[in-house]
């Protein structure tokens, strides 16, 4: 008997590695320390993306100034 294939040109897409509890706790540290909205997104397991949103040109400033604190 044949195995079905994939459509010729078409992969199928790897698992997207899941937030762990430690992830999402500095997630949330993240967005409590600088009062922003922040995503974590994870692209392979060693990977990704730290996302830091804001709504204005003051908004931004005070996240780089807490930034800049940091460092």
């Amino acid at each position: 008997m044949l195995k079905p294939t994939e459509p010729s040109g078409q992969r199928a897409a790897p698992a997207k590695p899941e937030m762990t509890p430690h992830v999402l706790s500095l997630q949330d540290h993240l967005r409590d320390h600088l009062a922003a909205k922040i995503d974590i997104r994870l692209k392979k397991q060693d990977a990704g993306q730290i996302v830091i949103h804001f709504g204005s040109n003051d908004d931004f400033e005070r996240i780089v100034g807490r930034l800049r604190q940091s460092g």
